[in-house]
């Protein structure tokens, strides 16, 4: 198996996934959602499409967390003809502190077990690698 780059990666992901995923959950997000908010807050308002191309998840999933976080107060949307924005709600705005503490956390997590220097070449590979099959589509 150590010559499968589908399970290597795999693995991997599901190893990191569950760091940041632990990282997140005393803020009641899950590591998209954070990412999504840091995203709206950005600008005043931004589209679902932008996010999802961002974030590299389907628009259908990042309407259903929209709604999520309409819910909790977090976000709210705009509807101008068949257009949607979002923008952050007050509450929304001051949950970008911590998430981007919580990011720094996750980040720091990662060093502590891989090393510095593993994770910048995962890092580097890993959006280089993403980049190259973007391109291909």
């Amino acid at each position: 198996m150590s010559e499968n780059l589908y399970f290597n990666l795999t693995a991997l992901s599901r190893e990191i996934s569950a760091i940041a995923e632990n990282t997140f959950v005393d803020l009641g997000l899950t590591p998209s959602e954070s990412l999504l908010i840091i995203i709206v807050n950005e600008k005043n308002e931004t589209q679902p499409s932008e996010v999802s191309e961002r974030i590299t998840l389907a628009p259908s999933t990042i309407t259903r967390m929209i709604e999520k976080m309409e819910v909790r107060n977090i976000l709210v949307r705009r509807h101008e003809g068949k257009y949607t924005f979002v923008s952050s709600t007050e509450k929304g705005k001051n949950l970008n502190a911590s998430i981007l503490e919580k990011w720094a956390e996750t980040q720091q997590l990662y060093k502590t077990i891989l090393g510095d220097s593993a994770v910048k070449v995962l890092n580097t590979t890993s959006n280089s690698a993403l980049t190259t099959f973007r391109k291909k589509k």
